[in-house]
């Protein structure tokens, strides 16, 4: 029996313990019910989807510059009249200041009279050297005719002599030839006692006598060629001599014109140019209108520095800065600009970049290298109340993606390898919104907006912009930027 009864006390106590779990329960979900009822929404921020061109572009800020040109400095004498001072604006042609001439024209006419008197003396050289080549020319050619006609003299007498040794020997053949006619026909003649027979035999006889005679003659004049060779080539010889002896002096003459070449002066005409180039340039002119913004000039005294002068040219400006190194490796030239300045206001100025630095610089600021760059501006009319000097900001565009849905940086959150955002869509039992969390895809970025995709994202969808003060699931309310 007792064992019946504490098995029944064990079944009360064990319903009555579910009795106060389910009572807890219930009173733990009234309270919590009752504490989100109570909660206030947090307000967060956020932006309404809108299809954008997303602008990817450095920031820039850098003063309007004219482009300068300098005079540089070639002056010797100082300065006598001063006619202008920095920020003055001068049109191309004002006389900017003067210099001393006078000492100037002085050393114009002495170097002018040492160069008359160079010129004057190489003058009279050269025509003394040209008498001496004419002189050894003419001294040499009439040696030269002598000697030639003495060739030709002993060339006419050995010919002469040849032709004597032909005509005899031909001679002496011919008288030859009948005389051994005339012997043979004395040879077969029987009676040598008639007149035919002693006539032809006086004939024959008086031949022979002749070839006798002609012999001799041929042997004499034969003994004598060797004579007239001789005197040919001693003819030849004394020619060779003359040509050899004489063109010696020739070239000596020649010699000496063409050394003249080779002379050289203390004074050039380069020298008399470039002092009346100093004499010219002792009025300085301006070559350009524009603002002076550079002045090394001083009455009374000579400029030392490499300049004289510089102008900025006010009919062309455009806008110069220097950015660091982990900005400008972005840049090329030709990329669009938006400049604004504070003459212009919200205006923006459309322009592109004209150079890029190669050579950086160390900055003022904090030692950092630097890089200049050039941004030309292209509608110079609306630059009318732009002064040399004002501040400028730009906006260089590296690239343009067109028509997507972007939103501020520090919206998309990432957790792991996924990336999402918070949408906030109306509550259904309250006019506040509630945070639903949506994985995204990125596309392109710049430096405060980065391009998203996913299935929930679409026109109007409302994007919390600072996720790091709200969670999904969260009731809120929302402030629009």
């Amino acid at each position: 029996m007792k064992t019946k009864k504490k098995s029944k006390k064990l079944k009360v106590i064990i319903i009555i313990a579910v009795i106060l779990l389910i009572i807890i329960g219930i009173l733990t979900a009234l309270i919590s019910s009752a504490k989100s009822a109570l909660q206030i929404p947090k307000t967060v921020t956020a932006v309404k989807l809108e299809k954008q061109d997303l602008v990817d572009s450095v920031n820039i800020t850098g003063k309007i510059c004219g482009e300068e040109t300098k005079i540089l400095n070639t002056q010797k004498t100082k300065c006598i009249k001063l006619n202008v001072k920095i920020g003055d604006y001068v049109n191309k042609g004002d006389v900017l200041f003067e210099f001393d001439k006078e000492p100037l024209k002085a050393s114009y006419n002495k170097t002018v009279e040492m160069f008359n008197i160079e010129r004057g003396k190489m003058e009279t050289e050269h025509q003394i050297n040209e008498r001496n080549l004419e002189k050894a020319k003419s001294d040499q050619n009439a040696l030269i005719s002598k000697a030639q006609q003495k060739v030709n003299e002993a060339i006419t007498a050995r010919d002469e002599a040849y032709n004597k040794q032909n005509k005899l020997v031909e001679e002496y053949n011919n008288l030859l030839a009948k005389s051994n006619i005339l012997g043979e026909k004395l040879q077969v003649v029987k009676d040598t006692s008639t007149d035919e027979y002693k006539e032809m035999n006086d004939s024959y006889l008086n031949m022979l006598q002749q070839c006798d005679i002609l012999e001799k003659q041929i042997d004499v004049i034969t003994e004598q060629l060797p004579e007239f060779e001789a005197a040919v080539t001693a003819a030849y010889d004394a020619y060779d001599e003359v040509q050899l002896s004489d063109s010696g002096t020739v070239q000596h003459a020649q010699d000496a014109i063409d050394a003249e070449k080779y002379s050289t002066y203390s004074i050039q005409q380069e020298d008399i140019d470039e002092i009346q180039k100093q004499i010219d340039g002792c009025v300085v002119k301006a070559e350009v209108s524009g603002i002076i913004t550079e002045l090394n000039v001083f009455e009374g005294l000579i400029p030392t520095l490499d300049s004289l002068v510089a102008i900025a040219d006010t009919s062309n400006y455009f806008v110069e800065a220097n950015l660091s190194e982990n900005k400008v490796y972005k840049l090329d030239e030709g990329m669009k600009a938006l400049i604004k300045t504070v003459a212009t206001g919200d205006e923006e100025l459309e322009g592109k970049i004209k150079s890029i630095s190669n050579i950086s610089t160390i900055s003022q600021m904090d030692a950092s290298n630097t890089y200049s760059i050039k941004l030309e501006i292209n509608d110079q009319s609306k630059l009318e109340n732009v002064l040399l000097g004002m501040s400028s900001n730009a906006e260089i565009i590296l690239n343009t993606t067109e028509d997507v849905y972007a939103v501020p940086y520090d919206a998309v959150i990432s957790e792991e390898n996924d990336d999402y955002v918070y949408i906030a869509e109306h509550a259904a039992d309250s006019s506040n919104y509630k945070i639903k969390k949506v994985r995204v895809e990125k596309g392109v970025e710049n430096d405060y907006l980065v391009q998203i995709s996913g299935s929930d994202i679409q026109t109007d969808a409302i994007i919390i912009t600072s996720p790091e003060r709200t969670s999904a699931d969260s009731l809120v309310n929302i402030e629009f930027e």
